[in-house]
This record gives structure tokens, C-alpha cells and sequence, in this order.
């Protein structure tokens, strides 16, 4: 737990640096410490920075692919689902194999 606590704060410290002077570099720090709270099971927190983030109007890839998991990770599978599918129609050569394999267990879940 120690070593995410330092990386949040390094990151939260290029975020601020980021926010004064680079765009593209403030939205590689969001997406990075969106990918640490998922990680860590932090999905509301995620929504909120996603929330945040939306107003930026942030590129599609990753933003969408992470929308997504954060919405799964607080088993909201329907959103989750929509998410994915906006993901793979509009982020083209970026989706994977794994994020496809993420849209079926969605679609299964929610099904249940």
C-alpha cells in the first residue's frame, strides 16, 4: 500500500505541474492515476476524476476504455457495456484483445 500512496503522490505533483503548462501531460497524469485507483478498488473515486475529466473533452482513447472500467468496477455493467461499445467504434486500432475480452464479461454480468 506503500508504494501506491508514494506513486499518487507523485503524481498529484506532475498533475499540478501539468495543469500549469501541458494539456497532453495533464491528461497522461489523470489517466495514470485513474489506472492507480482502479487498481487499488477505488471505482466511485475513478467516476468522479472521469466526471472531472469529461469537461476537458479528453480523447477517446483511453478515456472511454477507463470510463468503462471504472463503471464495471462498481458493478454497473449496463453503462459499463455502452461505454465499450463507444470505445471500440470510435478508438479503431486501439482496442485489444483484452478489452474485448472485458466487453463480453460485462455483457454476461449484466445479463445476470
Amino acid at each position: 500500500a506503500g508504494r501506491f500512496e508514494d506513486a499518487r503522490r507523485d503524481l498529484d505533483f506532475a498533475l499540478s505541474l501539468a495543469q500549469e503548462r501541458d494539456d497532453r501531460l495533464f491528461l497522461r497524469v489523470e489517466f495514470a492515476l485513474l489506472e492507480l485507483e482502479l487498481a487499488q478498488g477505488h471505482g466511485e473515486a475513478a467516476l468522479e476524476r472521469l466526471a472531472r475529466l469529461a469537461r476537458q473533452a479528453p480523447p477517446a482513447h483511453p478515456f472511454l476504455g477507463l470510463k468503462a472500467r471504472a463503471l464495471a468496477s462498481v458493478e454497473r455493467y449496463r453503462d459499463a457495456v455502452e461505454a465499450a461499445l463507444e470505445a471500440r467504434s470510435t478508438t479503431g486500432d486501439w482496442w485489444r484483445e483484452d478489452d474485448q475480452a472485458r466487453l463480453d464479461d460485462w455483457m454476461a454480468a449484466q445479463e445476470r
